[in-house]
């Protein structure tokens, strides 16, 4: 059977080389050929969203703590790539509206993951949308572990695809995939098989997976005709 080749997808950036979710691991996944990048959005104390994985600095920053409690300008304030190598001593922590700059100058898509666990899900997706506001909803995706926080954004700004993002499909997910109006679901490669691929896309749901940065799980996923694949390494799938 002829299957359409996946899309590329460069999580966090091209963050296997360079220190994820910073200016720098964005344009080199760009550089490299990735028309899509994922990356994550965290909210500040001053309730400005910002490009950060983690609930808590100091896998990739300067300093430790919750990063909710410090304000952007604080947070930018850290250095956020000498944890990668020393070479990125310059890289700081982007806010939302810096990357959504970038991607308009450069015509990237990037799917958005909402992580923001803690903050009231109705304040987060009011700021989000505010930031989106004329942003072109084709160029762009959001993701969340988080049901409460997808529920409400796509109440809220329905023209954006959205995505429940989990470990394994779960035995409800035809059920929940209504409940939720979802376009997609992003599942960890490893947990999943070709049934359950073919099955969600008799559903005409999109079938997303990560983080495949193994050459034989990267032609597998090909074969079973996912619809992404996110990995940390578009040096080794772009041309693969």
């Amino acid at each position: 059977m002829d299957i359409k080749k996946s899309t590329f997808c460069a999580h966090r950036g091209a963050s296997g080389n360079f220190p994820e979710n910073t200016m720098c691991a964005f344009n080199a996944a760009l550089a490299l050929g990735a028309t899509w990048i994922e990356t994550d959005l965290n909210l500040s104390s001053d309730e400005k969203l910002v490009i950060f994985h983690d609930a808590n600095l100091g896998r990739t920053t300067s300093d430790s703590g919750a990063l909710s409690l410090l304000t952007l300008n604080e947070i930018q304030s850290l250095d956020a790539g000498s944890w990668k190598d020393e070479a990125f001593s310059n890289e700081k922590v982007l806010s939302f509206q810096e990357l959504l700059n970038w991607q308009d100058t450069h015509g990237v898509n990037i799917n958005y993951e909402l992580k923001c666990d803690a903050a009231n899900p109705n304040k987060v997706v009011t700021i989000l949308s505010k930031e989106l506001r004329d942003r072109d909803p084709k160029k762009i995706i959001i993701s969340s572990f988080s049901e409460k926080l997808l529920i409400e954004s796509i109440k809220v700004i329905p023209s954006y695809r959205h995505a429940l993002i989990s470990e394994r499909l779960p035995k409800n997910w035809k059920n929940k995939s209504r409940e939720l109006n979802l376009n997609a679901w992003h599942l960890n490669a490893d947990y999943l098989n070709l049934n359950q691929v073919r099955a969600l896309h008799r559903e005409r749901l999109k079938v997303r997976v990560y983080t495949v940065n193994n050459k034989t799980k990267y032609k597998k996923m090909n074969e079973w005709g996912v619809d992404m694949i996110m990995s940390d390494y578009p040096e080794k799938f772009l041309d693969f």
